[in-house]
């Protein structure tokens, strides 16, 4: 895998660097639809519990409300922790030590955050525990070769992208699924991300205006391999030795 690791990259240090992100901007990147489209790989039921690991300001908590769950976030980050909480329920806690009973979720999510993690290996462990046995969980990670991303930013640049955070890797979707399935759960499917999925005519007005820019990224489920994604999404079941 590529690792990207600046100065603060430990313990109370690490922490203070994301109390400061989520102090100033956060980092909710994604569309209320990408949560809608997330939550659906679950095939989520009604009155059932979901997990969202390292749910920063807490946007799936209330998309996740909608299909009648009962979600819980849980991040290290205090600041975002009170922001999250004004959506739905939300604890500070560890994702490498998570505050959950184990087996107590239905739908465990982790979107963005595992390959922030110091121990990776241990974050997919933890997950594990806290996945009921017939669970499902969902987790998006960067692609190594992300056409539309990594391998476009190197190519125009000659440098790794770096998006500022602590502690950042990449790795190729083999590399992910291997560490997914090392550690407690078994991968069902990897699909492909690029964009969120568009549900209203605002989003398709949005991708139409600026055609060149987003309708190579919505489309290319149908033409690029997904093991060339900029995201890879891994839906997961329990594996069993977690």
């Amino acid at each position: 895998m590529i690792e990207i690791r600046h100065p603060a990259t430990a313990g109370d240090d690490t922490r203070s660097a994301y109390d400061t992100i989520y102090s100033d901007a956060g980092l909710t990147l994604q569309d209320d639809s990408f949560f809608a489209w997330v939550i659906e790989l679950c095939q989520p039921q009604r009155g059932r519990r979901l997990l969202d690991v390292c749910c920063g300001l807490g946007p799936s908590l209330p998309i996740a409300r909608r299909y009648g769950l009962e979600p819980v976030g849980v991040d290290f980050s205090r600041p975002a922790i009170r922001h999250a909480q004004q959506h739905g329920t939300a604890w500070v806690g560890d994702a490498e030590q998570l505050p959950v009973a184990t087996a107590s979720f239905d739908y465990v999510i982790s979107l963005g955050s595992l390959e922030h993690l110091e121990d990776m290996a241990q974050g997919v462990r933890e997950m594990a525990r806290v996945l009921k046995p017939d669970g499902a969980c969902v987790v998006m990670v960067p692609n190594t070769f992300g056409y539309f991303w990594t391998i476009w930013y190197a190519g125009l640049t000659g440098e790794v992208f770096d998006d500022g955070q602590p502690l950042q890797r990449y790795g190729t979707s083999q590399q992910w699924k291997r560490l997914l399935e090392a550690n407690g759960l078994a991968v069902q499917a990897i699909l492909p991300y690029e964009l969120p999925p568009p549900r209203t005519l605002r989003q398709w007005a949005t991708y139409l205006r600026k055609p060149k820019r987003y309708l190579p990224k919505l489309l290319s489920k149908y033409y690029l391999s997904v093991h060339l994604a900029s995201m890879l999404v891994f839906r997961c079941k329990h594996g069993g030795n977690g």
